[in-house]
């Protein structure tokens, strides 16, 4: 699973600037991580999955966005 990163077209360019705007992104998402972890609240740029096995033993995945 990735969080974030860096774009692979972004490669062999300027990496410092690549590294940055990922950073800024990260920063930007972090009050909407914050606050699925505090109240259950799933923002706009957060997706949430869950996974669970039913009876019949078959994975099942419920994604939760808004």
């Amino acid at each position: 699973m990735t969080w974030f990163g860096l774009s692979w077209f972004s490669l062999g360019r300027d990496a410092a600037a690549a590294i940055t705007k990922a950073i800024r992104s990260v920063i930007e998402l972090y009050p909407e991580v914050e606050e699925y972890f505090r109240s259950g609240t799933v923002g706009p740029h957060v997706k949430c999955i869950r996974y669970s096995i039913d009876t019949s033993g078959k994975l099942k995945a419920e994604i939760r966005s808004r």
